[in-house]
């Protein structure tokens, strides 16, 4: 779920908060011995992730 930015935070159980942090939001996925990185547009970011998509080769 994507956070979204409110002037007052809503009160009451159930409710957890996300700091917005600069940077990128993604979600990985490995497929046998292949790592993708992708923003929530569908863009591949592996190239920001070098290390990760290596570290998923070395399995």
């Amino acid at each position: 779920m994507e956070a979204k930015l409110v002037d007052v935070l809503p009160a009451g159980p159930g409710w957890q908060y996300e700091p917005k942090w600069d940077g990128f939001r993604a979600i990985a996925s490995r497929f046998g011995d292949a790592i993708e990185i992708m923003s929530k547009s569908g863009k591949s970011l592996a190239r920001y992730f070098p290390e990760i998509v290596a570290a998923g080769c070395n399995r």
